[in-house]
């Protein structure tokens, strides 16, 4: 539930509350009016609230015009406004021109036959239609402004008014105006397996008060490798599920999508998810990954740091003793960090670990089989890669030799920190 204290579109303070993250994102299949009933509309809700100018709750008044009202000659009708979203105030009169207008006849289109232009008596009998009114005090929702770009032709925009408006629907349009999200990245992504699959929410407040913003509200529905599939799961994890954002202000949240949603990404193969965002409008962002079978070549070829250790773990945080480092891209790795390979716990025995920063994306017995695969990646790393911490350890010391090739040299340095090691 979220509580806001705000003004919005008026002088006077409006307190509701908002069941805001209680609904999720649908195709919205609107039947409010009488010549769109079961239409799909091709503007989305977003589009429709961000072009609006005014958007209330209102209630139906009363018509001015002279009658009878048709299509041909219709009336303006008059709403009172009873929740004042955007541009306007409570109790403010509103006007409508050409309400409840049933769209011009157009004939018949179907390609690839020419086109057949309506009949005099169809566009008789649609000038001559009454106009049907509904009961004083009856309750619509209200989205009125000019469209920033023309919709294509044959595209039906979202209605400008829609009758005993569903009370989600106004919740889910009042966070649409509260807030606004960016998601990143953009791109397809490879994920190997385990690692972390980040993402990064940019959270705007765009009210006066101070809100919040619950993780729990986002929704996830994706494929699964093997034929399986979720459908708009909540988060099933402890991840700290409510931010706070100050009036006017952006909180950017940085969320792993595999600790968020615990044991959802653990088989390699595609993913094409989407991402319910209830502030976005119930709108599903669409992303996809592939995750990767955890290998040696792919991992650690993007390795800041590749390192023979003694790892010791205590719960999810692993000691690192004596570690040799392969491979330097950066600083040294403090001497604890968090251990993400659930599957092994090793206790004291030496480690091949590839990281990333100070993620580890790798990490595997130390044996020979590995310590082979190694040599043929590092040999091509260049000089500034390679770690001199360990050039004064007697273990890797070899014969000073001014007559043969530093590459040389090199490969038999290398040679000397790849063999067996207690």
């Amino acid at each position: 539930m979220l509580k806001i204290d705000t003004k919005v579109c008026s002088n006077k303070t409006t307190d509701f509350w908002m069941d805001l993250f209680a609904f999720w994102g649908i195709f919205i299949f609107v039947t409010a009016l009488q010549s769109r009933a079961d239409v799909i509309f091709n503007q989305t809700i977003g589009e429709k609230v961000a072009s609006s100018n005014i958007i209330a709750v209102a209630t139906f008044e009363s018509v001015e015009g002279t009658a009878p009202y048709t299509n041909s000659n219709p009336p303006i009708a008059k709403f009172r406004v009873s929740k004042a979203l955007r541009g306007c105030k409570i109790d403010q009169i509103l006007s409508l021109p050409d309400f409840n207008v049933v769209p011009k006849p157009r004939g018949h289109r179907k390609s690839p036959m020419p086109p057949v232009p309506p009949t005099e008596k169809e566009l008789r009998d649609w000038a001559e239609a009454p106009i049907i009114f509904p009961e004083k005090g009856t309750e619509y929702l209200l989205l009125l402004g000019q469209a920033k770009e023309k919709l294509m032709d044959g595209h039906i925009p979202y209605p400008d008014y829609i009758a005993s408006p569903d009370k989600k629907l106004i919740e889910q349009i009042e966070g649409m105006l509260i807030f606004s999200i960016e998601l990143k990245p953009e791109e397809d992504r490879k994920i190997n397996s385990g690692s972390p699959i980040p993402i990064s929410l940019t959270i705007t407040n765009n009210s006066k008060a101070k809100v919040k913003f619950a993780l729990s509200s986002l929704a996830l529905t994706t494929s699964i490798p093997g034929g399986e599939s979720i459908s708009k799961m909540p988060p099933n994890s402890n991840e700290p599920q409510v931010v706070e954002i100050e009036p006017s202000k952006s909180k950017i949240l940085n969320i792993d999508m595999a600790k968020l949603y615990t044991g959802i990404f653990d088989k390699p193969g595609d993913y094409w998810f989407q991402l319910d965002i209830p502030a976005q409008g119930g709108e599903m962002v669409m992303r996809h990954i592939e995750i990767v079978e955890k290998s040696l070549a792919y991992a650690c070829s993007r390795a800041s740091h590749i390192l023979r250790v003694k790892v010791k773990l205590d719960n999810n945080t692993a000691t690192l003793d004596d570690p040799v480092y392969l491979r330097l891209r950066g600083e040294m790795l403090p001497g604890k960090i968090e251990w993400t390979n659930k599957a092994e716990s090793p206790n004291g025995e030496r480690r091949i670990l590839c990281l990333e920063g100070n993620l580890i994306t790798y990490d595997a017995p130390d044996n020979h089989e590995i310590l082979e695969q190694l040599e043929n990646l590092l040999a091509n790393d260049p000089i500034e890669w390679w770690s001199h911490a360990e050039d004064s350890d007697e273990r890797f010391q070899i014969p000073d030799r001014t007559d043969i090739p530093e590459s040389v040299q090199k490969q038999a340095l290398l040679k000397s920190r790849l063999k067996e090691l207690p």
